[in-house]
């Protein structure tokens, strides 16, 4: 069974937040500021993966569909 996008995405945050607390040598900070870093990063890694999504379907059509089929 699969997980839906929203959990999906709090799972891949919770994980990569759980990451970089353990990478603070002295185990001091601030667990609100590695769930915030971890959204970011997360957040951003999926936005840059959906423009080069974007980019190759646009390539791929290169105008072969007509617009109004969409």
């Amino acid at each position: 069974m699969h997980m839906n996008y929203g959990e999906d995405l709090h799972k891949l945050i919770t994980e990569r937040a759980h990451e970089l607390s353990q990478q603070r040598k002295n185990g001091c900070g601030d667990q609100f500021s590695d769930w915030l870093r971890a959204e970011q990063e997360i957040m951003r890694e999926l936005s840059l993966r959906s423009d080069e999504l974007f980019k190759k379907i646009e390539i791929a059509c290169d105008g072969r569909i007509d617009p109004t089929f969409l």
